[in-house]
């Protein structure tokens, strides 16, 4: 299974994990494990998030302001 991600998209992902660490490690962490958990289902279930582009989808992150946006499988 190929699994990339675009450079903006991991910047973004990696200053909101800073921006968390700071505020407590316990959220920092709690959001890596939602991100991670995210991850998985969209493996899991690809087909199972709303399209919001063409071929693009989006997975809402449990508790968090964020979405992970994909295409096809992770």
């Amino acid at each position: 299974m190929r699994r990339s991600f675009h450079p903006e998209a991991l910047e973004e992902y990696l200053g909101a994990v800073s921006y968390y660490a700071d505020i407590s490690s316990r959220l920092a962490e709690a959001f890596i494990n939602s991100f991670e958990s995210g991850i998985k289902e969209i493996g899991v279930h690809p087909e199972a998030w709303q399209i919001v582009e063409e071929d693009v989808r989006r997975y809402l992150i449990k508790r968090f302001p964020f979405g992970i946006y994909y295409c096809g499988s992770l």
